[in-house]
């Protein structure tokens, strides 16, 4: 990975740990939608890149219904890559998925889902975004963590919407499903940090500085009497435990998935190392994998021993 000093591609249970003790800023690498699953190999392919995390839908897809559009539910297609997910170690994310699709996946998957970023719909009836009561309660229920988004138009239906406001869905989720099930999915308006495209930023929240949401937050939570331990399980605390029992530890040596003349370690890809080294094996050649990793950071390639 670039910049190594400063981040850390999280591709273990242990990374999260080991990006603290590093003082590195840990990156968890997700897609906002699975249409790159094309099959239900591609599932393995990109858990070999490092992928995590992934979202089924943005909009509707092979997969399922987003949130935006009619909802027929998850596909035949969409349990097959939601079973793929939880054999290899990529947790399944429902934040834009529709009503129907979003009960189908907890019901399919057999591990914990996670709701990355969105809000209560009690709290803002108008928005297909949020997430029904039912569809909070059925996550909790199968271990998963959902969370709370600070963008204003899932906070509040109309008028102000201030940081008061984001705590009463985490509030909301405590109450209907227990503060182990609450975190922060703070989402950002990235169109309106471009100045030169967008002079204002309408998804903001009033009342706070951008880059202090955090403290902002805690002090509510604080004002609000959430404990100290609570206070750790929102901030970080509920996902780790969520995502470490999905991510595993690294497995042993064996032949890459995709075309066979790579070898990698199972769930931490190609061994890399805090400098970016490749650890132990090599390669014959560069194949569909390494091509695409060589996109994402400065692999250090070397030849497999050949046989006698």
């Amino acid at each position: 990975m670039a910049h190594e000093s400063q981040f850390l591609r999280v591709e273990g249970a242990g990374d999260f740990e080991r990006a603290k003790a590093l003082g590195t800023m840990g990156i968890l690498i997700g897609q906002q939608n699975s249409e790159h699953f094309r099959t239900v190999a591609d599932v393995d392919r990109f858990h070999v890149l490092g992928q995590r995390v992934s979202q089924l839908t943005y909009r509707s897809n092979r997969i399922g219904g987003g949130s935006s559009e009619p909802d027929r539910g998850l596909s035949e297609y969409g349990a097959a890559i939601v079973e793929r997910m939880n054999k290899v170690g990529v947790a399944v994310d429902i934040s834009h998925c529709g009503d129907r699709t979003s009960l189908d996946a907890i019901e399919a998957s057999r591990r914990p889902v996670l709701v990355t970023h969105s809000n209560c719909r009690t709290l803002v009836p108008r928005s297909a975004r949020c997430k029904t009561d039912e569809t909070i309660k059925r996550m909790a229920a199968g271990g998963g963590v959902m969370g709370v988004t600070m963008v204003r138009i899932f906070v509040r239906a109309g008028g102000p919407a201030t940081i008061e406001d984001v705590l009463d869905h985490i509030d909301r989720v405590a109450k209907l499903a227990a503060v182990e099930h609450v975190g922060v999915g703070s989402d950002v308006d990235l169109d309106g940090r471009d100045r030169s495209v967008h002079s204002t930023r309408k998804f903001d929240l009033d009342g706070i500085d951008y880059a202090k949401k955090i403290f902002d937050l805690t002090e509510g939570l604080v004002r609000r009497n959430y404990s100290s331990r609570s206070i750790d399980l929102i901030l970080g605390g509920n996902f780790k435990r969520a995502l470490s029992a999905r991510l595993g530890t690294p497995g042993p040596v064996r032949p890459c998935a995709i075309c066979k003349t790579l070898q990698f370690p199972g769930t931490a890809p190609f061994g890399i190392c805090g400098r970016g080294e490749r650890q132990g094996a090599g390669v014959r050649s560069l194949c569909c994998a390494a091509r695409l990793l060589n996109r994402f950071g400065d692999f250090r390639l070397k030849p497999l021993p050949q046989k006698p």
